[in-house]
């Protein structure tokens, strides 16, 4: 009997050892539940905090019913509303789009995808205070966990600012064009073809870029005396305002020039020494002009009665004559381009223009033209010229050269052309 409960008294002690093991486990792994669930807190409240300091707001919305199933944190103070109120409404997204906004912004929503949905759009969203903000909603298509339900998840980002600071340089955008143009009627502007007794004269002129009405090319043409005419072509480094403000001072600088030297090298003698003048006092900062140097020009003074001329060259392409009965000459005068180099000397080249006889002056946007590393060249231009020549009109026959220089380009502008036309009558 002793023995007997002996043994009963060993498997109660075996038994309660066991339950408190198990216990123990128990505890345990409670413990260990308890920390890892603690953990997940901590990690989705990270999370949350990332995800608020990035100052956006997370959505995920089903397609069918419209109803948000989740909004960040964020949210809480979006637009002046709560995220309950959003969660209990069936149709968040479309609510918050500006009325004016809404079938642009959903019509972009396709009815059917399959999870592979990736796009963005901006719109106005309204406030409770009917005041509206600029937002930018990057959309992912997905589905649910399930399989049966599509969700659209949403990141929604304010750009206002950027809307403001766009708005900003477009009105800034605005004034310079503005500018611009008007500067563009003033640089380009040239008399009537018939201006000038005894002889035409015609101008094309295209900037490369459609955004600079005002190129780095320019042009001018005036009576400097009672017989003669100065016709000048000149090619400034850069696009835009700054250049055009630039041509226009060199325009009157040249013009000065012309009045006091009837002689185009010794024009281009003085234009020189100013430029490497004003390119000095830009270097040592007593200008913030004179970046635009150096520049290329091309000046030809004619004589309207007799048709003789004089041309002077400073890195400009050769000047053509194109005679009526056929047949193209090159003008063989070159010098090195203003503000370069002080006191350097410029040649000049005597020619005539007979009855119907044309001459021709480009700048490099014209020769320059490319073709699978082949430029047109001189002997391009000349061909040009020649097939021009049988054009009833200098506007006619400017356009052929240009637009034939562009075909041989692919109609690939790469660089402003100008191309000035002189016609003996």
């Amino acid at each position: 009997m002793d023995d007997h409960n002996g043994i009963e008294e060993l498997d109660a002690v075996e038994y309660y050892t066991e339950i408190r093991a198990v216990n123990e486990k128990l505890v345990i792994s409670a413990v260990q539940q308890q920390e890892l669930a603690e953990s997940a807190l901590r990690t989705e409240q990270r999370l949350r905090d990332i995800i608020d300091s990035l100052g956006v707001v997370i959505c995920e919305v089903e397609v069918s019913s419209g109803r948000s199933t989740f909004l960040s944190l964020r949210s809480d103070t979006f637009l002046g509303r709560s995220v309950e109120l959003w969660l209990d409404s069936p149709a968040f997204l479309k609510e918050i789009v500006h009325p004016s906004d809404r079938e642009r912004a959903f019509s972009l929503i396709p009815t059917e995808f399959d999870g592979g949905l990736n796009y963005e759009y901006d719109f106005r969203a309204i406030s409770d205070d009917e005041t509206f903000i600029y937002m930018r909603n990057n959309i992912r298509g997905a589905l649910s966990s399930e399989g049966n339900k599509k969700l659209l998840r949403c990141v929604i980002v304010d750009v206002t600012e950027k809307k403001n600071i766009e708005r900003a340089l477009e009105h800034l955008y605005i004034q310079e064009k503005t500018v611009t143009e008007a500067l563009h009627r003033s640089i380009l502007f040239i008399p009537p073809e018939d201006s000038f007794p005894g002889i035409k004269v015609n101008r094309i002129y295209e900037a490369a870029s459609d955004i600079s009405l005002v190129g780095g090319d320019f042009f001018d043409t005036f009576a400097c005396d009672h017989g003669h005419v100065a016709l000048i072509v000149g090619d400034v480094t850069g696009h835009g305002l700054a250049a055009g403000l630039f041509t226009t001072e060199l325009r009157f600088a040249l013009r000065g020039f012309v009045q006091e030297h009837i002689e185009p090298s010794a024009v281009l003698g003085r234009m020189n020494a100013y430029l490497v003048e004003k390119a000095r006092l830009h270097r040592e900062g007593l200008c913030n002009e004179g970046s635009h140097s150096p520049i290329s020009v091309s000046i030809a003074i004619i004589d309207t009665s007799t048709g003789k001329g004089l041309i002077s060259s400073a890195g400009m392409e050769p000047a053509l004559v194109v005679r009526r009965g056929g047949g193209v000459e090159e003008i063989d005068v070159s010098g090195l381009l203003l503000g370069i180099q002080p006191n350097e000397p410029y040649d000049q080249a005597e020619f005539t223009l007979s009855p119907g006889d044309t001459l021709v002056q480009v700048t490099d946007g014209i020769t320059e033209a490319r073709n699978d590393g082949s430029y047109l060249g001189l002997g391009g231009l000349k061909q040009l010229a020649l097939l021009g020549s049988s054009k009833d009109t200098l506007e006619e026959m400017g356009r052929t050269i240009l637009n034939g220089s562009r075909d041989f380009a692919g109609g690939l502008c790469r660089d402003d052309a100008c191309i000035l036309l002189a016609r003996r009558v």
